[in-house]
């Protein structure tokens, strides 16, 4: 699923605003504006455009790329608690439900109806059941004058066997 800049910022703002736990603090500066945008540790409110900016957000961060995952990945479960707050609205998921197909390409066979469908699963969820995770790796590198990450292939492996197995806890 991917959505892009316009159809993110509507989806913030329909759920207003989405709460993640914010790692590492940082502060942005937005080009076109001029304003300063602060991010500080802990748990903090992400309105409009501000979800935007700390998920695009990777250069002051200590590991760039990596952090900035992390960013979208605790975003995401800010939505999906934003989702589970308002499942006993009918118009709110109603409107919620349409501004998601208007602004989210699905590749696949997902289609509004599983949409629909999956709006009870998120009411179940707490944040202890959503789980994020990144690729396991070794460490940074150059290939072809491009900087990469470093897969670490056993434990890639590992990941894989525990998400088979649903042995993720072990």
């Amino acid at each position: 699923m991917q959505t892009n800049f316009n159809g993110f910022i509507n989806l913030t703002r329909a759920l207003g605003g989405i709460e993640v736990v914010n790692t590492h603090h940082s502060t942005v500066t937005v080009l076109s504006t001029g304003r300063v945008v602060d991010f500080p540790e802990g748990r903090i409110a992400l309105k409009n455009t501000d979800g935007l900016i700390y998920v695009r957000e990777r250069k002051r961060l200590p590991l760039g790329d990596l952090d900035r995952a992390e960013r979208q990945r605790a975003t995401v479960v800010g939505m999906l608690d934003g989702i589970a707050a308002h499942v006993d609205d009918p118009v709110f998921l109603a409107e919620l439900i349409a501004l998601m197909h208007g602004n989210v390409k699905v590749t696949g066979d997902l289609d509004v109806r599983d949409f629909v469908d999956l709006v009870p699963m998120a009411a179940e969820l707490d944040r202890d059941d959503v789980i994020g995770l990144m690729v396991p790796i070794t460490g940074f590198g150059t290939v072809g004058g491009a900087s990469v990450n470093l897969v670490d292939e056993p434990q890639t492996a590992a990941l894989g066997e525990a998400i088979r197995t649903d042995t993720m806890a072990d």
